[in-house]
């Protein structure tokens, strides 16, 4: 078993991380992409189990092509790579490879920031406002900081000029203390409702 998970939707990808783990009993590997050297990699790869039983080992974010190809060529380990954006899956050989990305509905509801609540995931429409509430904060006070393309860049500015900094700002707060909230089993109301009494205030 080798699976590739990638793409912008993290809610989903995330949700599907965990129903692969949970339906797999052995012992489980956690590896950072973006920590782990060659050495630590082929440790991985190769060592026994400590039960004597079979092992998945769980990279995620991982960036270096030498260690991809290593992954590869791996022929027994059960691997699982986790990416929180969609890569080129070329590389990925003899990979199951599940993409998941954002639906067009999420994205048209954070241009318009109104209400009401697209049907999708509040999960996720709670993540993907509070990146752009960020990026919109980013745009408004020091938007030469900005790192997405010039189009992005301009569709920002324009989108932030409609709302003051301090009125960003107070959103960003809201949708923190929203998160904490759900996370916490806190809050009163389902968290799509919570979302759309928020939103109907913009």
């Amino acid at each position: 078993m080798k699976i590739l998970l990638h793409g912008d939707n993290q809610v989903a990808s995330r949700q599907k991380l965990d129903q692969i783990i949970k339906s797999h009993h052995q012992e489980k590997i956690h590896l950072d992409g973006q920590k782990v050297n060659e050495t630590d990699l082929r440790q991985a790869l190769e060592s026994h189990s400590f039960f004597g039983d079979e092992k998945v080992v769980i990279i995620e974010n991982l960036a270096s092509r030498p260690l991809v190809n290593l992954l590869v060529a791996e022929p027994n380990t059960p691997i699982i790579v986790w990416q929180p954006k969609q890569i080129a899956v070329s590389a990925y050989k003899s990979f199951q490879i599940e993409l998941f990305k954002t639906p067009a509905t999420i994205f048209k509801f954070l241009d318009s920031m109104r209400p009401p609540l697209p049907n999708e995931a509040a999960e996720l429409v709670l993540y993907m406002l509070g990146r752009r509430v960020s990026d919109l904060i980013i745009a408004s006070d020091k938007p030469e900081l900005l790192k997405q393309a010039p189009w992005q860049k301009s569709q920002l500015i324009a989108q932030a000029k409609k709302h003051s900094l301090s009125k960003l700002m107070s959103l960003h707060t809201q949708l923190l203390e929203l998160e904490y909230s759900h996370k916490t089993g806190n809050n009163i109301l389902p968290l799509a409702s919570e979302l759309d009494l928020m939103l109907a205030n913009l």
